[in-house]
């Protein structure tokens, strides 16, 4: 009964008010996906600037890498097939308790410190190869660590325990 008083019949009025209602949904959904694209592009922006190499820096300046390798510089077949290091760029730095330590360069050419112990199995730690790279193996405890410091990096503190074990290479614990 309540149909007859309309002068539309209950699927035109919903049909209509459907229409009006889907209109500004798509006009909103226009904006909504320009809206997040250019969100998106703004973040892509951002993170390759971030992600983007910054100017090329020298590589780490050692006293170790100014002379030819030398017999003693050179890893066993068993060590050197443990690291990633290229095998000419190898150095003996410093012999300490904890085995041989040496300066190298990564596959991939990060600076690296490694450590060789008799009898067990050898570790490294790289860094990025410039100016002032500094390195440190062994344990923050302060026993039987070596650290690399390119030229360009300040000095370890010796009031912290560190001491000089030759150009580039202090030691402490």
């Amino acid at each position: 009964m309540a149909t007859e008083r309309l002068d539309l019949t209950p699927e035109v009025f919903f049909g209509a008010m459907s229409q009006a209602a889907r209109a500004p949904r798509r006009h909103r959904t226009g904006w909504l996906f320009a809206s997040v694209a250019a969100v998106v592009v703004a973040a892509a922006v951002l993170v390759g600037h971030a992600l983007a190499p910054g100017p090329a820096q020298p590589p780490a300046t050692l006293a170790a890498f100014s002379v030819p390798q030398q017999p003693i510089d050179v890893l066993n077949a068993d060590d050197a097939s443990r690291l990633v290091v290229q095998p000419g760029s190898t150095r003996l730095l410093v012999r300490t308790h904890d085995g041989n330590h040496y300066a190298a360069l990564s596959a991939s050419g990060e600076l690296c410190l490694l450590r060789v112990p008799d009898g067990d199995v050898p570790s490294e730690v790289c860094v990025r190869n410039r100016v002032g790279a500094d390195v440190t193996i062994g344990g923050d405890g302060g026993g039987g660590q070596v650290r690399l410091v390119a030229d360009g990096a300040p000095a370890p503190a010796p009031a912290e325990g560190w001491r000089p074990a030759g150009p580039n290479v202090w030691t402490r614990g």
